[in-house]
């Protein structure tokens, strides 16, 4: 398939899209084609894209869809990055389905997903962020060949300074072997201090040695924390889109009574219309109503969205623990009503922000009412429970908000209690569960200074509790508050 650039473009970032609808790639090729960024690469199929980057390496991005015939998307991206592991691969695709974005994660690397229909402006903004890790990526890579090229010549000087040095050491010896000059005591003395030479030479070699020892050490040590670090964040990432997929069936029936109120008015707006009893101080209120069901459901979406993003704990996030509470409920709520399950809150009003980021405490949250709720639906309790309450509480550490989760399930039995926090222990049956959902959440905490605490009333039920410290002021909290007294 031809390119968008034919001469000159050496200065761009080749952009490869596959797909095997031709109307997509010349939307892709219309959007790109006119940027002076990107050279612009079409095929219509994972055998032809793989021809291309075989015979053309360089390939900065890479953008493919999921259902093609002959090869898919992620057994594409899987071939694709063993030819050009650096460039950046992403997948579009029109049915989005969590086992392929994780097939397209482990296997194919991706690291974005692109949903169809597109916005051309939020696309754009994806490439634009892409190309600039390629031109990161391949900055530092040139970086350092010039750092080793660097160590080369430096090692090669050291090697000549060492030598004229050896040089000039055997012409001094030569000299005073010719002359005879030196008296014993010199030459004893010249002697010894050629044997201190040499011990320092040796210290010196020995002390590098070292040296060069707790570089490499330190090098893996920091390898290894990284590798730790992603590991973590890519396990609450992973329990979350686990929770999130778990939570889809009560979202679609959230998202279903808006969308229902949408097609009734709009069904009586026509039946006006067609009757000729058109009344437009009726129709205002209408798409009123409309606007305001439309916002309902963009409100659920956006929480969606913010929920599945991956975040990581930076240690200057803060969250509002009575607003993470009511997040947590514009997705679990409907599916707990569905489950005949009463809820109660008792939430504590004004209460003080805590030190841990608002999506993060929501993922902590969402583990434990499901697990509350998967334990009721077990106990068969005629009628099934949940109470939260939040407060503010006073220990040895100083100020801590708390939210309690109660349930009457009957309660955890002591030998499960005293494992519960441990990673990979679950009382699900195979394939219910991943036993990491209250490892992550009390790793999560224990990261912000909290804790969770299970208190148990035999035969009655559980009580799950988050204690969180509250956050410190900052010095620009307290600059931004005496703004707000001058003003």
């Amino acid at each position: 398939m031809e390119t968008i650039h034919e001469t000159s473009t050496d200065h761009l970032i080749k952009i490869l899209f596959v797909d095997d609808e031709e109307n997509v790639l010349r939307s892709l090729r219309r959007l790109f084609a006119t940027d002076n960024v990107f050279d612009v690469k079409l095929a219509n199929s994972g055998k032809e894209a793989l021809e291309i980057i075989k015979n053309e390496p360089n390939i900065g991005i890479i953008v493919s869809d999921q259902k093609m015939p002959g090869m898919s998307g992620v057994d594409f991206l899987e071939q694709a990055k063993n030819i050009i592991p650096d460039a950046p691969r992403m997948l579009i695709t029109g049915y989005p389905d969590i086992n392929v974005m994780e097939d397209a994660m482990n296997r194919g690397g991706a690291c974005m997903f692109i949903k169809k229909p597109w916005e051309d402006e939020k696309l754009t903004q994806v490439i634009r962020e892409a190309a600039q890790q390629f031109i990161l990526k391949k900055e530092n890579r040139r970086l350092q060949d010039i750092v080793l090229q660097q160590n080369d010549e430096l090692q090669n000087w050291n090697s000549k300074l060492e030598q004229n040095v050896e040089e000039q050491t055997r012409e001094i010896t030569r000299l005073l072997e010719n002359e005879k000059l030196l008296s014993a005591r010199a030459t004893a003395a010249a002697k010894a201090e050629k044997e201190k030479v040499t011990e320092l030479e040796q210290s010196y070699e020995e002390l590098e040695s070292i040296a060069s020892e707790l570089d490499k050490a330190r090098s893996d040590l920091e390898e290894a924390n990284r590798e730790i670090k992603e590991a973590s964040i890519q396990m609450v990432q992973n329990e979350k889109m686990s929770a999130l997929g778990e939570m889809t069936a009560g979202v679609a029936h959230e998202l279903n009574q808006p969308l229902n109120a949408v097609k009734l008015i709009s069904q009586d707006i026509l039946r006006d219309i067609a009757k000729d009893r058109f009344d437009k101080e009726y129709l205002a209120d209408d798409l009123k109503e409309i606007v305001g069901e439309v916002d309902r459901m963009s409100t659920i979406i956006d929480h969606m969205r913010l929920f599945s993003r991956r975040t990581v704990d930076d240690g200057v996030a803060e969250a509002d623990v009575n607003s993470a509470v009511e997040g947590v409920f514009k997705l679990l709520g409907k599916q707990l009503t569905n489950h005949n399950i009463l809820v109660t809150k008792d939430m504590a009003p004004d209460l003080p922000p805590v030190s841990i980021d608002q999506i993060r405490l929501e993922q902590v949250l969402v583990n434990i009412i499901n697990n509350a709720r998967q334990a009721l639906e077990s106990f068969c309790k005629e009628e099934m429970k949940i109470e939260i309450r939040s407060c503010l509480e006073e220990n040895k550490k100083g100020n801590m908000v708390a939210v309690y989760i109660k349930d009457n399930a009957g309660g955890v039995p002591e030998d499960i209690k005293v494992k519960i926090f441990e990673p990979f222990y679950t009382t699900k049956r195979p394939g219910k569960g991943t036993g990491l959902g209250l490892s992550i959440s009390s790793k999560i905490v224990a990261d912000a200074n909290g804790k969770i605490n299970l208190d148990v009333e035999e035969g009655i039920g559980s009580t799950f509790g988050v204690l969180l410290p509250v956050r410190e002021s900052t010095d620009d909290d307290k600059s931004d508050e005496n703004q707000d007294i001058a003003e």
